[in-house]
């Protein structure tokens, strides 16, 4: 009865421990992405497209002070994390990377904020203007 006991007690639990590890970031670390749209109030809409090579963020429309955010696993060891995002406003446009190993160093903690505005793309790792850096420019 006792074997039995056991069987039973380990059936109930490793689905569990199975499901904490796969929906966890087991050895690794978990990032925030957060993109916040600065655009004018009565401009059009930005639109955006992010991914990674296995992650697939989607399409999004943000109107002003919208934010985006998704978060994702980064294997600090391997160096090879990576997304990009491309950003359409009006008849401008630009894609980069969002994240990659040099962006890391200007995250905080484990945020990271972008902020589209009129005349271009800053990164901060903190929610509060003055901390954020201009790092690109629209193309037209």
């Amino acid at each position: 009865m006792m074997r039995m006991s056991n069987i039973l007690l380990l059936l109930f639990i490793l689905p569990n421990i199975i499901f904490q590890v796969t929906n966890s970031c087991f050895l690794s670390d978990k990032f925030h992405m957060y993109v916040v749209s600065q655009l004018p109030r009565k401009s059009p809409p930005l639109f955006l497209h992010c991914a990674s090579g296995k992650d697939e963020v989607g399409y999004h429309t943000l109107h002003k002070n919208d934010t985006f955010e998704w978060t994702f696993c980064d294997y600090p060891i391997s160096n090879i994390t990576l997304y990009f995002c491309h950003f359409w406003w009006g008849p401008q446009q630009r894609a980069f990377r969002v994240f990659d190993d040099d962006v890391r160093g200007s995250c905080l903690g484990d945020e990271c904020h972008w902020a589209v505005w009129a005349d271009g793309f800053y990164l901060s790792g903190q929610l509060s203007q003055d901390t954020y850096k201009k790092k690109y420019y629209w193309e037209s």
